[in-house]
């Protein structure tokens, strides 16, 4: 089964689903996730400290509300390998409205961008900006089946300012848009 990015385009009606749009200049995408084989794999919110979470996939996914992208990976255990060490992360839910608005040269010169090998040492994370730095991760280790001018794009934005319309933005033109 195929690594995907899936991010979710949500319904206008929903208040929160709406800021978040029109904070995108009413770009689609509210919410990303990766699904990994049977598994659904994301940051967010939940009830513990952790902010990484992972689910088996189940008929709840209502496809025509999502914009999928297969991810070309050549090694699914070590990226799976991963999304285990991710999962082990100690960052919490959160982003700050604040380096969502900055461009990523402004961004950049104010505060470091994630390291995406060493997830030990994030402490804030959110949902498109976890699968930015795993496509990230992946392309590091040679395991992302892209020229090196498409992964380039993985770096057009720091991931603290990655919205999950500007990551769909990104996968499209990587890997060919949405795989429905």
């Amino acid at each position: 089964m195929p690594i995907r990015i899936a991010t979710y385009d949500g319904s206008l009606r929903d208040p929160k689903v709406a800021i978040v749009t029109a904070f995108s200049l009413f770009n689609p995408g509210v919410h990303t996730e990766i699904w990994f084989d049977q598994y659904r794999v994301m940051a967010g919110e939940g009830d513990g400290p952790k902010c990484m979470h992972m689910m088996q996939a189940g008929s709840e996914i209502h496809r025509e509300m999502w914009h999928v992208v297969d991810i070309p990976i050549t090694d699914h255990a070590q990226a799976f390998e991963f999304i285990r060490e991710a999962m082990a992360s100690p960052a919490v839910y959160g982003y700050s409205i604040t380096e969502l608005a900055m461009p990523k040269c402004i961004l950049d010169t104010i505060d470091t961008d994630l390291d995406c090998c060493h997830p030990e040492t994030w402490d804030r994370l959110f949902c498109s900006q976890f699968a930015l730095l795993f496509l990230r991760r992946c392309a590091v280790a040679g395991i992302l089946s892209v020229t090196r001018a498409k992964q380039r794009l993985l770096w057009s934005v720091n991931s603290k300012g990655c919205l999950p319309s500007r990551l769909q933005i990104i996968t499209d033109k990587m890997f060919g848009g949405s795989a429905k």
